[in-house]
C-alpha cells in the first residue's frame, strides 16, 4: 500500500506564487477564456489563498475548533447583512439615483473616525478636492458587516443592490451550475489539468471546476449591473479601492471606454496577486493608472502598467495624522502588529519576550479583522501575572498614537511596519509565514529578520541598520 504524499508545511506564499506563474506561462493562460470571459484573471488571486489555507489547516498547532466559532459568527452577521440591505437597496440604492454624474467614486467599505466623522482614508482626500472644485461626483459605499456608516446625501448611494444581486446568483450556482456558464469539453480539461498540477506540487485537492464556473457566473451578473450602472449614470471616470475584488467593474468601464483609477490601500509586492503579474502579459481587467503611496510599492511590485500610468500620490490620511501627533517615545515599549493567520504564533513570541524580559512594555495589536471576528486571545485574567503586557482588544484604539509612541515594532509584513518607520520606530520582523513579502527590505537591510523572543532582545541590543527616508513609502511626508 503506497503511503499517501504529506503537506510540504514548510511551503510558503513564494513557492506559491512561483508555482502559479510557472503555469501561467506554461498553459498561456491570460489568453484563454471562458465563456467569453478572462477566467484566470478571477480565480489567480483566490487559487493562492485557498492552497495558502490548505497548507496552514495542517499546521500541527493549528486550533481549528476556533475557526469554527468563526465561521458561525461570519454567518450571523451576513444574515444580519442581507436583513438591512432589504431597507437600503430599495431606499438608498446608486439605481435609485437617475442624475447623471461625471466621476463615480467606490469607497473602501471600512470606515474610520476622523475629526468626528466616519471617512474612506483612501479616498477622503480626493472627495475633498471635488468638492472644492465643484465636480460633478457620487459616492458609491458598500456595507461593512451590514452597516452604512456614513448617512445618506445626495452625493452618495448604497452599493446593495449589488449584494442581492449576488446572493441570487449564488443561489443559482448552488442549483444549476453548468447551465450558468457556456463550457466546453477543452475547458474542461484544461482546469483538470491545472487541478493536477496543483495536486502533485503541493498534495491539495482543489475542485477547480466549480471554483471557475461559479467566479465566471458572478463575473457575468455583476458585470451586466456595472454596465448598465455606467450607461445609466454617463460617468466618464470611475475611482475604486480594491481593483482585485471588482474585475467586473472594472471590465464595465473598458467596455464603455471609461478611464478607471485605483487608490491604493495597503500592502503591495512581488507575492501579492491582486497586483503582481511578472510574465508581462495583456492584463485585461486591471485598472488604467494607479494612485500610488509612493515609489518605493512601483519598484517592488511587478504592475501590468508602465510608469506613466502611475501617480505617487502619497497618502494623505497618515500625512495629516503625522502632523498632529505630538506623543513622544516610551523608552523600551515595544508595539507587535498582528498578522493574519499567524496572529496566534506572533501573540505567543510576545507573550514570552514579556515574560523574560520585564523592563520592557510589551503591546500586542490584533489584526482589526481579528478583533471583528473575534479572534480569541487569552483572557484579561489569564494575563494579570503579566503586568507589562497589553493586549489590545478594540479596534477604537488609535493605531499612530501606539505607533508614535513605542519605540520597536515587530511584524511581519503588515502596512502598518512602513507607517511605523514613518513615526520613528525601529522595526524587526519575525520569521514566521508571509515573510517572504518582505524580501526586498531585508536585503537592503532596513530591519532585523529574527525567529524568536531571544532574537528580538538581542536586535534591540545591537540595533544598527540602513536608514530608509520614509518618503519613498509615503510620497509627501
Amino acid at each position: 500500500m503506497t503511503t499517501p504524499k504529506q503537506v510540504n508545511l514548510n511551503t510558503n506564499i513564494r513557492d506559491i506564487c512561483n508555482f502559479i506563474w510557472d503555469i501561467e506561462e506554461k498553459y498561456h493562460l491570460f489568453s484563454k477564456t471562458i465563456d467569453r470571459i478572462y477566467f484566470w484573471e478571477l480565480i489567480r488571486f483566490r487559487l493562492l489563498h485557498i492552497i495558502y489555507d490548505a497548507i496552514l489547516e495542517n499546521q500541527p498547532d493549528q486550533k481549528k475548533i476556533k475557526k469554527n466559532k468563526k465561521v458561525i459568527k461570519q454567518r450571523f452577521l451576513k444574515f444580519k447583512q442581507l436583513l438591512k440591505s432589504v431597507y437600503f437597496s430599495y431606499l438608498y440604492g446608486t439605481f435609485n439615483k437617475s442624475k447623471t454624474v461625471d466621476i463615480l467614486i467606490f469607497e473602501h467599505p471600512r470606515k474610520v473616525v476622523f475629526q468626528d466623522l466616519y471617512i474612506d482614508i483612501y479616498t477622503n482626500d480626493f472627495v475633498n478636492k471635488c468638492k472644492k472644485n465643484n465636480i460633478n461626483y457620487e459616492l458609491i459605499e458598500a456595507a461593512y458587516n451590514g452597516v452604512h456608516y456614513c448617512g445618506k446625501s445626495s452625493k452618495r448611494s448604497y452599493l446593495d443592490h449589488n449584494y442581492f444581486s449576488f446572493l441570487f446568483q449564488a443561489l443559482m450556482n448552488k442549483f444549476s451550475p453548468k447551465k450558468r456558464v457556456n463550457i466546453f469539453d477543452d475547458h474542461i480539461k484544461l482546469l483538470r489539468q491545472l487541478q493536477d498540477e496543483i495536486y502533485n506540487q503541493f498534495n491539495v485537492k482543489i475542485d477547480l471546476y466549480t471554483i471557475t464556473i461559479n467566479q465566471v457566473s458572478n463575473f457575468k451578473l455583476e458585470y451586466n449591473f456595472y454596465d448598465a450602472l455606467l450607461v445609466r449614470k454617463k460617468t466618464k471616470r470611475v475611482y475604486l479601492v480594491v481593483s482585485y475584488g471588482q474585475k467586473p467593474l472594472v471590465a464595465a468601464c473598458k467596455k464603455n471606454n471609461i478611464e478607471i483609477v485605483e487608490f491604493q490601500h495597503g500592502f503591495m509586492g512581488k507575492y501579492h496577486l491582486g497586483y503582481s503579474y511578472p510574465s508581462k502579459q495583456k492584463i485585461h481587467y486591471f485598472p488604467d493608472k494607479l494612485m500610488l503611496f509612493g515609489k518605493y510599492w512601483y519598484e517592488t511590485t511587478p504592475l501590468p502598467l508602465n510608469e506613466q500610468q502611475i501617480v505617487f500620490d502619497g497618502f494623505p490620511y497618515i500625512e495629516k495624522k503625522i502632523k498632529k501627533i505630538t506623543i513622544k517615545k516610551i523608552k523600551n515599549q515595544i508595539l507587535f502588529i498582528s498578522q493574519q493567520p499567524m496572529g496566534e504564533k506572533l501573540f505567543k513570541i510576545a507573550y514570552n519576550f514579556a515574560l523574560k524580559y520585564q523592563n520592557f512594555t510589551v503591546i500586542f495589536k490584533p489584526h482589526p479583522s481579528e478583533i471583528t471576528y473575534g479572534k480569541i486571545y487569552p483572557s484579561p485574567s489569564k494575563l494579570k501575572a503579566l503586568n507589562n503586557l497589553i493586549l489590545i482588544r478594540h479596534n477604537s484604539i488609535d493605531t499612530y498614537s501606539l505607533l508614535a509612541s513605542s519605540e520597536f515594532v515587530v511584524g511581519i509584513f503588515s502596512t502598518a511596519i512602513f507607517e511605523a518607520i514613518a513615526l520613528g520606530c525601529k522595526a524587526i520582523l519575525v520569521n514566521l509565514l508571509g515573510i517572504e513579502n518582505m524580501e526586498y527590505f531585508l536585503e537592503r537591510s532596513h530591519a532585523f529578520l529574527v525567529n524568536n523572543e531571544n532574537d528580538i532582545y538581542e536586535s534591540i541590543n545591537n540595533y544598527s541598520l540602513t536608514y530608509i527616508d520614509p518618503k519613498l513609502f509615503f510620497a509627501n511626508l
